[in-house]
């Protein structure tokens, strides 16, 4: 079996779920910015920690984020075994309309 491929499905699933928990903060979705983050979870799916590794965001924006972020609820799904941690993810955004 592919650990690569599950791997990657599954970095995907928690990309979609900071992109959710940013998307419900009007300071956030004002705002453009390129993110990396670096997420560490346990066994069960709960978020241990993330880290904010890289951003372009204004001061109040990066704030807004941390804040989002912190406040991740668990992933429905467990981390496939042995999924390589922290998980390291590219987010951006871009204003719309």
């Amino acid at each position: 079996s592919d650990g690569g491929a599950k791997f990657n499905w599954y970095a995907g699933l928690v990309k979609s779920q900071i992109e959710n928990a940013l998307e419900q903060d009007k300071n956030i979705t004002q705002g453009q910015y390129k993110l990396v983050v670096s997420v560490w979870l346990k066994p069960n799916g709960d978020v241990e920690r993330v880290e904010l590794i890289q951003s372009d965001a204004k001061d109040e924006v990066e704030a807004a984020v941390k804040a989002a972020l912190n406040n991740m609820p668990h992933m429905r799904e467990a981390p496939p075994e042995g999924m390589p941690q922290p998980i390291k993810l590219r987010i951006s955004a871009r204003k719309l309309g």
